[in-house]
């Protein structure tokens, strides 16, 4: 299942001056909602992850927006993997099921991209961060592994673009990647992740 619902920002001033003396705006935010249920694998079928996303983004006052954001429910669909590997492990190496199973828990995948001397950085590693880890050889099996190794291919991709075409752009990065009961953060550069229950 792939759907989620989409926080619309439209520019209201608030009365708040920025640091040149502009005025600020916060978002005004309208909620379109779909509920997007995922089976959990190692349930069979019994619970399933009911996961309403949201995204909202503001420009500020640049001119235009360097920033980007990636979202999907199930990697294993949006960035389908390079040949059949085996076993599930959480990040600590402990198995999470039968190693002769190819069956793999959704893991579903939530990146923000701080894009700076322009968007074409950010627009790149949105896509390729997530593909990476996908793609890595550890994805079933240690997925910490997959996300740093993901990260670290993303940045070395963009940064062969990036020379071929004299580009100065960058991006800073932060991801949230679910699989089963297990979270894992990843981040590069000064971004990071704030994870919250019940305002808490």
């Amino acid at each position: 299942a792939s759907a989620a619902g989409r926080l619309s920002a439209y520019g209201a001033t608030n009365g708040r001056k920025g640091p040149n003396g502009a005025n600020l705006s916060l978002p005004q935010l309208s909620w379109d909602e779909t509920d997007a249920e995922v089976e959990d694998a190692f349930s069979k079928g019994q619970k399933q992850w009911r996961l309403p996303i949201g995204v909202c983004s503001q420009r500020g006052q640049r001119p235009y927006m360097e920033d980007d954001w990636s979202a999907s429910l199930s990697l294993e669909t949006s960035f389908p993997e390079k040949g059949a590997r085996r076993g599930v492990r959480n990040a600590r190496g402990a198995p999470l099921a039968d190693e002769d199973s190819d069956v793999v828990a959704p893991t579903a995948f939530f990146g923000v991209f701080d894009g700076h001397g322009g968007a074409r950085c950010a627009k790149a590693v949105s896509k390729t961060v997530p593909a990476a880890i996908t793609r890595d050889e550890e994805f079933k099996g240690n997925l910490r592994s997959a996300c740093t190794k993901g990260f670290v291919r993303a940045n070395a991709e963009f940064l062969r673009r990036a020379e071929r075409a004299n580009m100065t752009d960058g991006s800073t990065g932060v991801a949230a990647v679910l699989r089963g009961r297990h979270i894992i953060c990843a981040n590069v550069g000064d971004s990071r992740c704030v994870i919250s229950n019940s305002g808490r």
